[in-house]
């Protein structure tokens, strides 16, 4: 079994020119055992299922409401005995604010839609995945506005219902963290996403309920400051993620420093999701029954509300 995965999405979170969501491929690590009608591929998924090497748990992060029907019924799903404990988040991220608000009359509207699904789901759910993204506010200022009030409006919606928030912050770290310093410690906890910010702040996170998340960057060859991150992260507050479905073919799992490399490049995402267990392990000195029994009890700690039974 591997340590939890603690985002994932069952779509790809897109950018901008991303083809429209389809659900031809759901990530093979959150289906073992778990596979509604509604979401049976209607072709094979080109990455292969290893039913016996699923992760511990999992959290999902739906995107944009057109993911929104899909997340929330493999989350709520019953589940073989085998199947990895799933849990789940929807919310509007930032590749795909503009886009979605179009089809609500207003911002407050959209909000008001997010709060009513939140409420009336299945199955307790949290928010995200949500947040700021410098490159895209530069490609289309225009809307930076918009994404800016919507991600607030949506933390401020997390507070407001306690529920777990996962935050995108690519390029806008400083900006995230300044905000998150006028507020209190979350009542319910924060994870930040494939976290990119100053070191210094870490040493606050567990008295302030923030999570950091690491995950397929840290394999890439030149990931020298992500992996230092990973390596200062108090373990109260340290995730491992792996953002699926995102194609291997964009990293590299070779590195001189590496005590156990070369890995092997295969497609599987749960070799990538092992590989990234191994190198934090190894970036963390600790020995993998020790590393993964405290990636679990921080998953979860932090989607404890989420937990249904």
């Amino acid at each position: 079994m591997l340590p939890p995965d603690s985002h994932a999405h069952l779509l790809p979170p897109g950018g901008p020119g991303a083809p429209p969501p389809s659900l031809a491929s759901p990530p093979p690590l959150l289906t073992a055992g778990r596979r509604p009608a509604a979401l049976r591929p209607s072709a094979p998924s080109p990455i292969p299922v290893l039913r016996a090497a699923a992760p511990a748990a999992a959290h999902l992060c739906a995107t944009s409401p057109a993911d929104w029907d899909a997340t929330i019924a493999l989350a709520s799903a019953p589940s073989s005995p085998s199947a990895p404990p799933i849990t789940a988040s929807i919310g509007f991220h930032p590749f795909h604010a503009a886009a979605a608000l179009a089809s609500f009359p207003s911002p407050a509207a959209a909000i008001r839609e997010l709060r009513a699904r939140l409420l009336s789901a299945p199955v307790p759910l949290g928010i995200g995945e949500i947040g700021l993204d410098a490159p895209l506010d530069a490609a289309s200022p225009a809307d930076a506005p918009l994404r800016h009030s919507l991600f607030r409006a949506q933390l401020d919606l997390s507070y407001e219902l306690a529920r777990p928030v996962t935050i995108h912050g690519r390029g806008c770290w400083h900006a995230i963290l300044h905000i998150l310093d006028a507020l209190p410690p979350h009542p319910a906890g924060i994870l930040l996403h494939a976290y990119g910010g100053p070191p210094d702040p870490l040493p606050s996170f567990p008295s302030r309920n923030i999570y950091a998340s690491y995950g397929p960057i840290l394999l890439r060859p030149s990931a020298r400051r992500p992996r230092r991150l990973a390596s200062l992260t108090p373990l109260p507050s340290l995730l491992l993620e792996s953002d699926a479905p995102i194609p291997n073919s964009q990293f590299s799992i070779q590195h001189s420093a590496f005590s156990i490399s070369p890995f092997p490049l295969h497609s599987s995402l749960v070799t990538r999701h092992s590989s990234l267990f191994a190198l934090l392990s190894h970036l963390r000195s600790l020995p993998p029954p020790t590393l993964a029994a405290t990636l679990l009890s921080n998953h979860l700690r932090l989607f404890a509300s989420l937990v249904v039974g």
